[in-house]
């Protein structure tokens, strides 16, 4: 159907968001990075705050069945949905999360048609379709050509259609480029976007990029990193890294600069304040001020002058 400029501008076609700026309805995203950065733990979080309706990294969603595909370690999936549903204070009961725990091969049309077959017997309709990994779920296809990966595209496509449903695929990045998916550009070329997943600092620090946005502005990086909840581990929001540092700041890091402030202040006063505010033994009150004071000095934010002041770098002196 062709539609006159009128009726096409007439129409909405927005996108409607699944999760607030990161997965829009109906379209095709990847998800990449490399091998145990996290990446399922990412998706089997978007995927779980959908079916239930929870808020995914502080954005709001809209709830609807998910079917998931994962292509091994269905034990560890169970440990990962415990220790989540145990986080939010939720049982499984209820959520409409539809687990594929059998191998398939998206790429070969007998196992296609029987997927075909299980997601039409879902009521209502998948809102979501994840497929974790590209690569486990498909079996003789050449990732390097062009052609089988615009036909896995075509197959991502053909379960949009059947179901209306955002598909997510979950895939490795680049042996060499890791700012890039493996394989022949052409899926990236299909997805309408793309997020990345990378480290961006010791001692866990994540960050989730927005590489590729078709439809709309791309959202601001995702800082998050994994924290152990038994019987596994949980995604959670974090602390930005802060520029020339190479870790995420820690409690004593957030009440130093809540003490320095942004302007000149005496080093015995803030380490008193400091002090009262950390609340530990002497001793962990001084080792914690020392790591703060020194990354603080290390990422040039502040400076000690040689009557004793704390100098933030943001500061500007009056005249």
């Amino acid at each position: 159907m062709i539609d006159t400029l009128e009726e096409f501008m007439r129409g909405d076609h927005t996108a409607k968001w699944l999760v607030e700026g990161v997965i829009a309805e109906g379209e095709l995203t990847m998800l990449f990075g490399e091998s145990g950065v996290g990446k399922s733990f990412a998706s089997l979080d978007l995927a779980l705050c959908v079916a239930s309706g929870q808020p995914s990294l502080g954005r709001d969603v809209v709830q609807g069945p998910v079917v998931y595909l994962p292509s091994e370690g269905f034990d560890g999936f169970q440990a990962r949905i415990q220790a989540w549903c145990a986080n939010r204070g939720m049982t499984t009961g209820g959520i409409p999360f539809h687990m594929g725990a059998y191998e398939l091969a998206l790429n070969h049309p007998d196992d296609f048609n029987e997927l075909e077959s299980e997601l039409n017997a879902i009521r209502p309709a998948p809102k979501l379709i994840v497929i974790d990994t590209l690569t486990g779920l498909t079996k003789g296809l050449d990732q390097n050509s062009a052609k089988d990966m615009a036909a896995f595209a075509d197959t991502c496509k053909m379960l949009k259609l059947m179901t209306g449903a955002a598909v997510l695929v979950v895939h490795h990045s680049g042996h060499k480029d890791k700012g890039r998916s493996k394989g022949a550009v052409d899926f990236w070329a299909a997805c309408d976007r793309v997020l990345g997943m990378t480290r961006v600092g010791r001692d866990g620090a994540l960050a989730i990029k927005c590489a590729k946005s078709r439809n709309g502005a791309p959202f601001d990086d995702i800082h998050v990193r994994l924290q152990q909840y038994e019987p596994a581990a949980v995604l959670v929001e974090a602390e930005k890294v802060v520029k020339g540092e190479t870790t995420v700041l820690t409690r004593g890091d957030r009440i130093f600069r809540e003490v320095i402030g942004s302007k000149p202040i005496d080093e015995a006063k803030a380490k008193t304040a400091f002090n009262e505010k950390y609340g530990k033994s002497p001793g962990a009150n001084r080792n914690a001020w020392s790591r703060a004071f020194d990354k603080a000095v290390s990422a040039g934010l502040i400076e000690l002058d040689s009557d004793g002041l704390i100098l933030p770098r943001t500061h500007t002196p009056q005249k």
